[in-house]
């Protein structure tokens, strides 16, 4: 709310607005907030924190300085009353609030208080609210007595007004209560063959009559509908929906659940009273009533009744309220206004030029006076010069017409010489002749105002400049995206979105803006039903975010499978009004997806075809070592013992040599069964059986093997786990002896928390990683690795060697059975 020139501010407490900056308040200021008759205090918005109360709040609350800003507001407060909860609410929505509430004393009495509050900024940024307390006890306990004055005038003017219907009243009563009672005494046989005496009664009566069959929905109604309320009713008779028809909008489903509830209750008679439209539009207030006929099971099955218009009656008790409300004496309101509000209120007795001014004229302008001599004030004295001929002509020309308000805006004069800025306004209370005999005003103080307004538009105009950069990032950001973003007005449908659409699925955009309708258009066909009535459930839900895959088509007519996601704003009634996501083409992911399930799967079976492989071609370098080597030793061993057997000199000679050639074969098929049996690795270990595999390496080949092994826990994984790594040292020492040519080759086994690792170097010749390789090693390898979810990597070049890194997750790895049972 802003004050502009030549233009009314007609809110009350109008200095209470929403800031975004704190005031550099003077000391002058300080010193009027600290001697304010109006109880205030000063707290941190967010926490309720008291830092700033001035002397009337410590003396109405009870407290001294000190103990009230130690304080927080629930200590004051009932916090937990629903108006201080609303007033919390319209604070931070609206900036301002007031409220009828509690406020609570040091000694724990409860006041009834008008809590006013509003927020501003300071210049930290800190978000505070001045809060002032006025106490109404006092104007409870008045208004309790101007209320019963009141009950009474119009208690009294009611009867008069009453009184020239009275006799009309009588007879319409008695004529209402005769057809009721013989309505009573009719049975249903009678009451369905013989109608005629309502008719008769109805073209006499002053309301209107009605007979509703319940049954078959017809209603017959007396003549005087059409002198009432001027409907014409053909035979008499019309529909009962029709009748309902004429209810004012809304009234209808009130007076229908009234009546059903009558008619299913057991009652014998029903009342309301309720407002229906006259033929010409106008408004009827009515009462109605009628009795119940029911039949031998008690089903309602007839209502006989009549209606009356009361419009007039109404009327003339508004008058009534209206005409109290204006001639009540006022000195008493007047006096409990002028000490609550922070306005100068007057009440200004032309006839006897009595004065009375309120206890805010002397806390805004600083004059002291005797409220008991209402002559001693004279307001027009302390007009600026400059505007006293101008405002004093205002109100003559307002007394000596037949207005009812007056407003200026002009400067007053303080007590101390300064000049205030002030908007009067004032009602003027005339007798029956139209002559001015009073006239009650108010005078605000527009000069802290204007100060405000103008460190207000200050700040509106930094935050532009702000909330424009802010814009311009979020713009840049927003068509920087390779995804199709947007951002939804649900309740205009217009759509923000990025340049990714039109980039991803070829549709020009103007100014980055589409409907929702357009969105729609482009859905596959055979997804759009589905993903409409995923999105109509979206918004009668409570849900926050929004997911959805379908297909989508491109300009170019192809086909993108999509996903959009979403996040959802919605008010505090849950509706949602505004949607932020993206749309992101999933197609080539879903390419790639399946070209490396096509990958995998071509992968599995190169490992399965190697796996069967290394069996087959173990299998035959078995045979060859058995017919090769162990076969030709057997071979010699028989011949030497067939010399042997022939006897001679040489008989010993060729058992000896025989049990050597024996011995040797049992050493070679020792040598070939331990490289398959899996019994080493659970009898000796997987350390002791790399140690065995490096030791028989080098007894047979030029190769110097370095080992470290120490930090690896055998009772950490299990043996299927320490075959498996085993067979993978195995696999890689075979291929260096048999490729590499090295002279160096240095192994180890590292387990960390997370992970064991094994480190094979050779210094050999090297081969092209880049290449594919001749035989199944490698591939025997990476296979080994990938069952427990690990990785193999080979680093080497032609002439530097080569490293096998294998890296195997504890994670994945199983525990030895006897681990699982700890």
């Amino acid at each position: 709310m802003s004050i502009t020139p030549g233009k009314v501010n007609t809110e009350p407490h109008s200095f209470m607005k929403v800031i975004k900056a704190t005031p550099t308040a003077s000391s002058i200021h300080e010193l009027a907030f600290a001697n304010s008759a109006q109880p205030s205090i000063i707290t941190i918005a967010g926490n309720g924190k008291i830092i700033i109360a001035n002397n009337a709040a410590c003396k109405l609350l009870g407290y001294s300085q000190k103990e009230l800003i130690s304080k927080n507001r629930s200590a004051i407060f009932d916090i937990n009353e629903d108006s201080f909860k609303k007033m919390l609410k319209e604070r931070t929505d609206e900036g301002q609030s007031i409220v009828l509430g509690t406020a609570i004393k040091k000694s724990g009495e409860l006041i009834p208080c008008e809590i006013t509050s509003a927020v501003f900024m300071d210049d930290d940024a800190i978000e505070k609210a001045i809060t002032t307390i006025a106490d109404m006890s006092q104007s409870i306990l008045k208004q309790k007595g101007l209320d019963a004055k009141k009950e009474k005038v119009v208690a009294d003017n009611i009867i008069l007004a009453k009184s020239d219907q009275k006799k009309i009243d009588v007879k319409k009563e008695k004529i209402v209560a005769d057809n009721i009672l013989l309505a009573q005494e009719k049975s249903d046989a009678k009451l369905a063959d013989n109608s005629e005496w309502i008719k008769y009664i109805a073209k006499t009566s002053y309301d209107v009559m009605w007979d509703w069959d319940i049954i078959s929905g017809e209603v017959y109604v007396g003549d005087s509908i059409e002198e009432i309320f001027g409907y014409k009713v053909q035979n008499n008779r019309l529909n009962i929906k029709d009748l309902a028809n004429s209810f004012l909008t809304g009234e209808n489903i009130t007076v229908e659940e009234n009546l059903r509830k009558a008619l299913s209750s057991g009652s014998k008679s029903w009342r309301d009273s309720y407002t229906i439209k006259r033929f010409d539009g106008s408004v009827a207030a009515v009462n109605s009533r009628g009795n119940i006929v029911r039949d031998e099971n008690g089903k309602a099955v007839r209502l006989i009744g009549a209606t009356q218009d009361v419009s007039r009656l109404k009327e003339l008790e508004k008058e009534l309220d209206k005409h109290i409300a204006t001639e009540v004496e006022g000195t008493d309101i007047l006096h409990l206004v002028g000490g609550l509000s922070n306005d100068g209120i007057w009440d200004w007795h032309i006839l006897t030029n009595e004065f009375f001014l309120g206890e805010g004229f002397e806390e805004l302008f600083g004059y002291r006076f005797n409220h008991s001599d209402h002559n001693s004030f004279d307001w027009a004295k302390h007009l600026h010069p400059d505007d006293k001929e101008t405002v004093q002509k205002g109100i003559q020309d307002a007394l000596a017409s037949t207005s009812t308000r007056w407003e200026d805006t002009y400067r007053f004069v303080r007590a101390d010489g300064s000049v205030a800025n002030v908007f009067g306004r004032a009602s003027i209370i005339r007798n029956a002749d139209g002559k001015a005999y009073r006239m009650i005003g108010a005078m605000h103080d527009l000069s802290r105002q204007k100060e405000l307004e103008e460190k207000l538009e200050e700040e509106i105009a930094t935050r532009g400049k702000l909330l424009s950069g802010f814009k311009e990032n979020f713009k840049l950001i927003f068509n920087s995206s390779s995804d199709s973003l947007f951002d939804a007005d649900l309740l205009t449908n217009e759509v923000t979105i990025s340049d990714g659409y039109e980039k991803e699925f070829g549709y020009k955009i103007t100014g980055n803006a589409i409907t929702t309708t357009e969105w729609l258009n482009h859905i596959h066909p055979d997804d759009k039903e589905a993903i409409l009535q995923d999105y109509r459930r979206m918004l009668d839900s409570e849900l926050m975010e929004w997911k959805y895959s379908y297909r989508f088509v491109r300009a170019d007519h192809s086909v993108a499978n999509v996903v959009s996601s979403a996040i959802i704003l919605r008010n505090t009634e849950h509706t949602a009004y505004r949607m932020i996501g993206s749309i992101q083409d999933v197609s080539k992911q879903t390419i790639l997806e399946d070209k490396l399930e096509k990958e995998i799967q071509l992968k599995e079976k190169q490992v399965a075809k190697a796996t069967q492989e290394a069996r087959q071609t173990e299998r035959s370098d078995i045979g060859k070592e058995l017919h090769d080597n162990v076969n030709q030793l057997l071979a010699v061993s028989k011949l030497y013992i067939d010399m042997a057997k022939k006897g001679g000199v040489s008989s010993d000679m060729y058992l000896s040599r025989s049990s050597e050639y024996t011995l040797t074969a049992i050493e070679e098929i020792r040598k070939i069964t331990k490289g398959l049996t899996t019994d080493t690795i659970k009898e000796l270990g997987l350390c002791e059986a790399i140690d065995n595999i490096v030791r028989d390496t080098m007894e047979v080949n030029p190769v110097k093997i370095a080992v470290l092994l120490e930090s690896f826990k055998e009772d950490s994984v299990n043996d299927k786990f320490k075959l498996n790594l085993f067979r993978i040292v195995q696999e890689q020492i075979n291929n260096i002896i048999k490729h590499a040519k090295a002279t160096e080759v240095r192994l180890s086994v590292v387990q960390t928390k997370n992970s064991i690792v094994l480190s094979i170097y050779d210094n050999g010749v090297g081969f092209d990683t880049g290449k594919k390789q001749k035989g199944i090693g490698v591939a025997n390898i990476k296979s080994r690795a990938a069952k427990y979810d690990g990785t193999a990597d080979f680093i080497s070049q032609p002439g530097q060697g080569c490293v096998l890194t294998v890296t195997l997750p504890l994670a994945d790895i199983p525990l030895p059975a006897f681990s699982a049972l700890k």
